[in-house]
């Protein structure tokens, strides 16, 4: 097997990776992008590949020109290059999306794809993330185990915009499924909830259930902060 780096910034990512024994026989493993940078000052490092399966800090162009570094993103590129790939799927009404694993390079999300896997968008987003990682460490065994040449992405590129708390207000207007997916997609311990204002409060929602034209949900009630806005 090939030798390999971790980086890796979410503590469910790292979960799933040592199910399969990714990070026990990891060569290192960095949480922190000081932790990153020091790993490099070590002249005998030797690593066929640096992962980062789920890492959104800036990677300097000194580190993937020194190792090849693979990134994972959750869109069939070179649709969907950017910030919140599932939530923004959804918002697309979109029930499949693809997981790539690409090499990083200067361009964000523009590097030459080793594989595509195929990813429903059903179920609330933690349930997605949770098969997700699943699959990102099926694909680097898959990487470490076999030659894989990258091949360069084709077709019109669609950028998508990194959304914020702001951008999980629930919409005023549209259908009750864009109402319950708008819930669904940031049900995630790493997300802020969708949220609604009455007056000094802030309704914050999780959990949402579909039943034919209603929509029921667990409620968290606090007082406005203006974190949302």
């Amino acid at each position: 097997m090939k030798k390999y780096g971790l980086a890796i910034q979410n503590a469910l990512v790292e979960e799933a990776l040592e199910t399969k024994g990714l990070v026990s026989n990891a060569s290192f493993v960095v949480r922190t992008p000081d932790e990153l940078r020091a790993i490099f000052d070590d002249p005998k490092l030797n690593v066929d590949y640096l992962f980062f399966p789920h890492w959104s800090h800036i990677v300097t162009e000194k580190i993937y020109e020194q190792i090849e570094c693979v990134c994972f993103h959750s869109t069939p590129l070179p649709y969907g290059r950017g910030g919140s790939p599932v939530q923004n799927m959804i918002l697309r009404g979109f029930e499949q999306t693809e997981i790539c694993a690409l090499r990083m390079t200067k361009k964000l999300d523009a590097g030459p794809v080793y594989l595509r896997l195929s990813q429903s968008l059903n179920g609330p987003a933690h349930q997605i993330f949770s098969s997700i990682y699943k699959k990102i460490a099926g694909m680097m065994i898959e990487m470490l185990t076999h030659d894989l040449e990258p091949i360069e992405q084709q077709g019109s590129v669609t950028q998508f915009k990194r959304l914020s708390g702001a951008d999980n207000e629930l919409p005023t207007l549209g259908s009750i499924n864009s109402l319950y997916d708008h819930i669904r997609m940031t049900d995630a311990d790493a997300y802020p909830s969708a949220w609604l204002r009455y007056g000094d409060w802030v309704l914050e929602l999780r959990d949402a259930v579909l039943n034919g034209d209603r929509v029921s949900a667990t409620v968290n009630i606090r007082r406005s902060d203006g974190n949302h806005e």
